[in-house]
């Protein structure tokens, strides 16, 4: 999300409703507001997110070219 804005990349608010953005400066808060309640906030803000990026091809095609990396493989033989 914080490098989306500087590759052209935002959530418009359609995609992310206001129960998940503040009230002043209208950016996605990722806290909950309720304390008690931050898996579910963040599960649906997190389903939001991946519904805009599954249907958005800018998005698909910057994640394929900029996002996705190898990771190393650890041997199993040198693990605890």
């Amino acid at each position: 999300m914080m490098r989306a804005k500087s590759m052209g990349l935002e959530y418009p608010v359609s995609a992310v409703g206001a129960a998940y953005r503040s009230a002043k400066t209208k950016k996605i808060v990722v806290t909950a507001p309720v304390k008690d309640q931050e898996v579910e906030y963040l599960t649906g803000l997190a389903v939001a997110l991946m519904t805009y990026d599954a249907n958005a091809p800018q998005v698909v095609s910057f994640a394929s070219e900029n996002v996705l990396h190898a990771l190393p493989r650890i041997c199993p033989a040198n693990t605890f």
